[in-house]
C-alpha cells in the first residue's frame, strides 16, 4: 500500500494514487460516459458513496482516464456553492461550462449564454420548487418551458453555438448533497430543465441517503424518501456506485497507517493485542477511507503532545475509537471517571448481607450518552479494552500495560493529553531519580516538595514504581537525599497516608534490598539527615519487610542495635526531665521501636537504673505509656487517649511500689496533654508485670 501523508482530507488526483484498486472501475465509468453521449441528449450520471467513501478520488481517476483516452473532452467543474438562487447557479454554470471550451469557440457562445441569462428568472420562477408530487414536477415544468418562446428561443441558440464547437462536454458537480434544501433543489433545476443541453453529459456526487432526506425535508414529503427517490430517477440516468471497500482493505489501511504513525512519532509498535480484541467491530467503526485517516489524523496529533514513557500508546488509539465512532459517548467519561476505573458505583450496598459496593447502573450511560442501539455492543468492546474492572466479562487481555487510562493516576492526561498541572510526569520522575543516583538530588527534592499535596503523592507514587535506582551504593545515596527532605513533607493525621508516610515506606522499600555485605554504618549515615522520629520510622518499616523476606542479613541486625539503643537513650533522656520533657516527642514510640529491634532487655535495664538513682519514679513512665488520640480529617487538637498496658509490660520494672495501689483519677482534663496530667490520669489504671525466671525478656530478631 502506498504510503499516505499527513491527512488534509484532500482525494488523490490519479490512479497512480489508487490504494483500493478502483482504477480499472474509473476507467469502465470513463468509457460509459464517452460512448453514451449523443448529439440529440443529455444524459446525467449519478456516483452514489457515503460521505468518505471516495467519490471525489474516483471522479479525479475517471477525469484522468476519460483526457488519456480522448483528449478532446471538455470538463466544465461546476461549483454550485456560491448562490442558492435559479439564477446564480445559471451564471456560474453557464461560466464553468464556457471556460471548459477552447477559447476560438468560446467567444460565441459566451454571447449565447449572456442572452439566455436574460430569461434564466422568468423561466425558473415557472418550476415549482415544493408542494407538488415529484411525478408532477418535471411534467408541468417541461410544458411550461415549452410554452416560454423567448427561453425557447435562447436556449435553442445557445445549443446550437455549443453543438457547433465539435466539444464533448462533461459537466461535473461534486458533494451535492452537501447543499441546503433550497440550494440542491435549485440545482437539480438547472440539471434537469434549464441547462440540460444535448450533447452535454453530466457527472453528479452524492451521498443517496444524505440527499434523499435533503429533499423530503424541501417538500415535506413524510413517505420514507420515495418521493425524493422517485425524483431523482427522473434526474439520473445512469446511477454508479462507489465500490465500497472490503473488510480486509479498511483494516490493511488502518494498520498500516497506525504503525506508521507511531514510527514518525518515534515510539515502538504495538505488541500488547488488546486491538485485536476488536479487530472484528474495526471495519463497522471505521467504514470509509475517510474515517480511518480521521482517526490516524488524531493520532498524529495526539501522540507527539506525550512522551511514549508518559501514556499507554495502545489506549491512545482504543480512545481515538471511541471518540470517532461514538463521539458523546467519549464526552461523558470524565463523569463516569471513578465508575470505570473502580468497576463498582462507590456506593455500598445496604441490602446485601456482606459489605460491598452497589453495582453501576451502566443502562444509564447508554441512555443519557450514547451509542446507538445497533452499536452499544461494539461502545461496550472498546471500554471494555480500556477500563477492565467495569466490564471484566467482555476481556481478556485488557489489564495489560502500564500507564492505562484505567489508572487514576493518568485518566485526566488522556483526556486533556497533556501534563495537567497538578499531574507529574513519568520523564521528569525518572530523570530526576537518575539525577539523585549520582548525588544531585536537586530535581527529585524539588520533584517532591515544590507541589501541592496532591503532586507530592502522586510523585512520590510514581517514584517507588517506575524507578529503578540500581546498586546498593546508589540506593543509600537516594536515601541521603530523601533524608535530608522528608521533614518538610506533611505529617497530618489523615485516614489515608500522609506524605511524609509515603515517603518513610519509599525510603523503606530502597533501603531492604540491599546486598548482604552493605555496611551498617554506611546505612546509619544515609539515614543521619532525617529527623529522630523519621529514622526511627523508616527503620521500623525495613525491619518489617526484612522479617516478610525471610532473609538474613547481618547489617539489618546491627543497624537495628543502633537503631534500638539510640531509641533507649532517647527515652531515659526523656524520664531525667520528668514533668519538663517536651510532648512534642514520642516516648511510647521509643519504646515500641527499642522492643521491635531486640533492644527490650536494654530497655529495661535502663529505665530500672534510671528509678533507681531516685530522679525518676514509676508515674513518670506511666505517664509516657498514656497514648494520644485525633479525629481524623478534623482540624481540632489532641486529647488523652487510653493507656497502654502491653508496652508498659515491655517496659516496666518488675518492682513491688506503692505506686499500683493509687486509685484512680476520674475526672482528668483530657485536653491537657502535660506529662504531669498525663500522670494523673495513669494511676490505678496500671498493672505490675510479672517476669519468672525462664523468661528471656522481649527481645525479638529483626530477621524473625
Amino acid at each position: 500500500m502506498t504510503a499516505q501523508p499527513p491527512w488534509s482530507d484532500q482525494p488523490i488526483t490519479s490512479t497512480a494514487q489508487d490504494c483500493f484498486s478502483r482504477s480499472d472501475y474509473a476507467r469502465r465509468v470513463a468509457d460509459v460516459i464517452a460512448t453514451s453521449r449523443s448529439e440529440n441528449t443529455s444524459v446525467v450520471f449519478g456516483l452514489t458513496g457515503p460521505w468518505g467513501s471516495g467519490k471525489t478520488s474516483l471522479i479525479e481517476m475517471v477525469l484522468e482516464c476519460l483526457r488519456d483516452a480522448r483528449p478532446q473532452w471538455g470538463v466544465a467543474r461546476f461549483t454550485p456553492w456560491s448562490s442558492a438562487d435559479v439564477s446564480g447557479l445559471l451564471a456560474e454554470f453557464y461560466a464553468s461550462l464556457t471556460a471548459a471550451l477552447p477559447t476560438d469557440h468560446g467567444e460565441a457562445v459566451r454571447k449565447s449564454f449572456a442572452t439566455l441569462l436574460q430569461f434564466a428568472a422568468p423561466a425558473a420562477r415557472l418550476i415549482p420548487l415544493a408542494g407538488e408530487a415529484a411525478s408532477d414536477v418535471m411534467e408541468k415544468s417541461g410544458q411550461a418551458l415549452a410554452r416560454s418562446a423567448p427561453w425557447n428561443e435562447a436556449f435553442q441558440d445557445a445549443t446550437r453555438k455549443l453543438r457547433s464547437t465539435g466539444v464533448p462536454l462533461l459537466i461535473v458537480a461534486d458533494d451535492i448533497d452537501r447543499l441546503q434544501a433550497d440550494e440542491l433543489v435549485a440545482l437539480l433545476k438547472v440539471v434537469r430543465l434549464l441547462g440540460r443541453f444535448p450533447g452535454v453529459q453530466y457527472l453528479l456526487a452524492y451521498d443517496d441517503h444524505t440527499l434523499t432526506r435533503t429533499l423530503s425535508t424541501a417538500w415535506g414529503a413524510d413517505d420514507g424518501g420515495a418521493t425524493a427517490r422517485s425524483f431523482m430517477e427522473k434526474i439520473v440516468q445512469h446511477p454508479l456506485v462507489v465500490p465500497p471497500l472490503l473488510d480486509h482493505q479498511l483494516l490493511e489501511r488502518f494498520g498500516e497507517g497506525v504503525d506508521q504513525v507511531l514510527r514518525e512519532s518515534g515510539r515502538p509498535s504495538i505488541e500488547s493485542g488488546r486491538l485485536g480484541e476488536v479487530v472484528d467491530i474495526l471495519p463497522a467503526l471505521l467504514p470509509t477511507p475517510r474515517a480511518v485517516d480521521r482517526l490516524l489524523a488524531q493520532l498524529r496529533h495526539y501522540l507527539v503532545l506525550l512522551h511514549p514513557e508518559e501514556i499507554n500508546d495502545e489506549d491512545v488509539v482504543l480512545l481515538a475509537l471511541v471518540r470517532t465512532a461514538f463521539p458523546r459517548l467519549y464526552d461523558a467519561l470524565p463523569r463516569w471517571k471513578s465508575r470505570l476505573i473502580q468497576g463498582h458505583s462507590g456506593v455500598l450496598d445496604h441490602s446485601a448481607s456482606s459489605l460491598r459496593y452497589a453495582p453501576v447502573r451502566w443502562e444509564e450511560l447508554w441512555q443519557t450518552e450514547t451509542a446507538p442501539d445497533s452499536a452499544r455492543d461494539r461502545a461496550e468492546r472498546l471500554l471494555a479494552q480500556l477500563f477492565p474492572k467495569a466490564f471484566p466479562e467482555d476481556t481478556s487481555t485488557a489489564d495489560s500495560g502500564e500507564r492505562r487510562i484505567c489508572d487514576d493516576r493518568y485518566f485526566d492526561r488522556y483526556i486533556a493529553m497533556t501534563i495537567l498541572k497538578d499531574d507529574v510526569s513519568d520523564t521528569q520522575v525518572r530523570d530526576a531519580l537518575d539525577e539523585a543516583r549520582e548525588s544531585r538530588g536537586e530535581a527529585l527534592v524539588g520533584l517532591i516538595t515544590a507541589g501541592t499535596g496532591s503532586q507530592t503523592a502522586l510523585a512520590i507514587g510514581k517514584a517507588r514504581t517506575l524507578g529503578t535506582i540500581g546498586t546498593s551504593e546508589e540506593r543509600l545515596v537516594v536515601v541521603s537525599v530523601l533524608s535530608g527532605m522528608v521533614d518538610r513533607l506533611d505529617d497530618s493525621r489523615h485516614v489515608f497516608e500522609s506524605n511524609r508516610d509515603r515517603a518513610i515506606s519509599w525510603m523503606a522499600d530502597i533501603i531492604s534490598p540491599l546486598d548482604r555485605d552493605v555496611r551498617a554504618a554506611d546505612v546509619v549515615d544515609a539515614l543521619s539527615g532525617a529527623p529522630f522520629v523519621e529514622r526511627l520510622r523508616v527503620w521500623e518499616r525495613v525491619v518489617d519487610r526484612v522479617r516478610a523476606d525471610g532473609v538474613q542479613r547481618s547489617w539489618v541486625e546491627e543497624v537495628s542495635r543502633v537503631m534500638g539503643d539510640a531509641a533507649v537513650d532517647r527515652l531515659v533522656e526523656h524520664l531525667h526531665k520528668r514533668d519538663e520533657a517536651s510532648t512534642d516527642e514520642p516516648p511510647a514510640y521509643y519504646v515500641h521501636v527499642a522492643v521491635k529491634c531486640g533492644r527490650g532487655d536494654r530497655l529495661r535495664e535502663r529505665v530500672e537504673k534510671a528509678m533507681n538513682g531516685s530522679v525518676v519514679v514509676l508515674e513518670d513512665l506511666a505517664a509516657r505509656m498514656v497514648s494520644t488520640r485525633w479525629l481524623m480529617g478534623v482540624e481540632t487538637p489532641p486529647q488523652l487517649g487510653d493507656v497502654n498496658q502491653e508496652l508498659w509490660a515491655a517496659v516496666a520494672p518488675d518492682v513491688d511500689d506503692s505506686w499500683y495501689l493509687l486509685p484512680r483519677e476520674e475526672s482528668v482534663d483530657r485536653d491537657d496533654l502535660s506529662w504531669a496530667n498525663r500522670g494523673r490520669l495513669a494511676r490505678g489504671r496500671f498493672h505490675r508485670p510479672r517476669r519468672g525466671d525462664d523468661e528471656h525478656g522481649d527481645d525479638v530478631s529483626p530477621t524473625g
